[in-house]
Parts: structure tokens; sequence; C-alpha cells
């Protein structure tokens, strides 16, 4: 089994990054693979929304303009059984190179001119899951609520490589503190959840 974990902080070390960190060892204890991603540290561009990616038929991902790392990370998540996605709320939403990275993941879909709507290229596998990880400056219970906060954007990653939200996080005040840090529970907390994903779906 292999569990990669999507990080979409701006901060290493601190709740977000700290949560994925512990959910990886805790999946790591029970022998899966795992591998963590910080996003800020690819080579990522902008999305032209030119559609060239969409155009040739197979069930490979299209082949995008750009010449980054985002070929390879595409194949690392499709390569992956579980997917830690995560990002803090900034100014509501998720942060902007998470979006960037979802916005990129178009390659994933055909959707030639004349055709209304896209498809996938291959079909979603039935095993594949996903744990959602966020984080805000306000209470949690605000980021609950559908449509809200980095879930969406989260969920639409998930939603693009065929994976099922099974588990999603969210800690809320973040920033009561200058430099807060995931507290002791809450890291044991994600560390047995990384324990559990290790299983058998």
């Amino acid at each position: 089994m292999k569990v990669v974990g999507i990080v979409g902080s701006y901060r290493k070390g601190r709740i977000i990054d700290s949560a994925v960190t512990e959910i990886l060892r805790g999946a790591g204890s029970g022998g899966a693979e795992t591998e963590k991603i910080y996003l800020m540290d690819q080579h990522i561009e902008f999305c032209r929304n030119c559609r060239e990616c969409t155009e040739a038929p197979g069930e490979q991902p299209g082949t995008c303009f750009h010449q980054d790392d985002m070929r390879s990370l595409i194949q690392t998540c499709l390569g992956a059984d579980v997917l830690i996605l995560a990002s803090p709320v900034n100014m509501g939403s998720a942060t902007a190179i998470t979006k960037k990275f979802l916005e990129r993941l178009l390659p994933l879909a055909y959707w030639p001119y004349g055709e209304l709507t896209p498809k996938a290229r291959k079909p979603l596998p039935k095993l594949r899951r996903a744990i959602l990880v966020s984080s805000s400056a306000a209470p949690a219970f605000i980021f609950a609520l559908p449509g809200v906060g980095a879930r969406p954007a989260l969920k639409f990653i998930a939603k693009m490589f065929g994976a099922k939200v099974v588990k999603k996080l969210h800690y809320g005040l973040a920033a009561v503190e200058k430099d807060m840090a995931l507290s002791e529970k809450k890291k044991r907390e994600a560390f047995a959840l990384g324990a559990r994903l290790a299983r058998p779906a």
C-alpha cells in the first residue's frame, strides 16, 4: 500500500504539515509506503485553459503544454492507494498553490471540442481513498458547512483522482497565538488515523 501526502501549506512544521506527518508516520508503522510532497517546493505553472491536454483520446493523462513537475505529480498520485490532501484556509478558501495544483489536473479528463462535458480518461479505482486535512484561524464549526473553506478544493482534487473521501480533519482556532503547533493529543489522533489507513480497505 502506498500513502501520499500533498501539503498545500506555505509553512513547514506547523499545524497542517505536522498533521500530515503524523498520519504518514502512522501509516508507515503499519507497513505502508509513504511519501510527502510540498506543493510549494514543486515547479507548477499556471493552467492556460487551452485544453490541449484534453484533446487526445486514451487512458493516460493528456500532455500539457508546460514542461514542469505536474506530470510526475499526477503519476505519483495515480499510483497511491490513499491520498492525504491538506491545505489551510487562506482568505476563506484553500491556498492559491492548492488551487493551482487542482487546475493542472485537467489532463485527467478527456474533453475534445464538440463534447459538452468532460469524461474521466479511465475507470475510477474502487479502493483509492482520501483524507482531507484543513485548518483555520476561525473556529472549526464554521468550516464544517458545505462549500466553505479549503474542503471544496480538496474534495475536487480527490474526485479528479477517483478517490473516496473517508475522513475529514479540520483544526480550528489555529492562529490564537503566533506560530501555533499541533497539540500532542492531535498528533496522537493523526498517527492513529494513519495506522488505521494501513489496514486493507
